[in-house]
């Protein structure tokens, strides 16, 4: 074995004990199997290079491809009705809504928006 092969050997080595170190102790390589989307519902994320599950603890989540417009009149009447939009929020519950993270974001359209001259 040459001097080349062996470095490149550790090298590769090295590479695959911090991916694994930081999977093993970040959350949010576990939480990448759940968003932006499930990973099970939407098995082409396997593939998709700019959001890889080994960097989720260093990437910020995309924006969804769809943001469903703001309905005020909906957030006004319960704010607990409003869809998970955005990075940082758990799953509806009865009466709350928790962060889950260290910052969140929430992603919203607006219908009929006019531009101001």
């Amino acid at each position: 074995m040459n001097r080349l092969e062996l470095s490149a050997g550790v090298v590769l080595l090295l590479a695959s004990i911090a991916i694994n170190a930081f999977g093993a102790a970040d959350r949010n390589t576990a939480l990448w199997n759940v968003r932006p989307q499930d990973i099970d519902l939407h098995p082409e994320r396997n593939w998709d290079w700019r959001q890889p599950q080994f960097l989720a603890g260093f990437l910020r989540p995309p924006v969804p491809d769809v943001i469903p417009p703001l309905q005020t009149r909906s957030m006004q009447q319960n704010p607990i009705l409003i869809d998970s939009f955005g990075t940082g929020g758990s799953p509806p519950e009865a009466q709350f809504r928790w962060s889950d993270g260290y910052e969140a974001a929430l992603v919203f359209a607006m219908q009929n928006h006019k531009t101001r001259h």
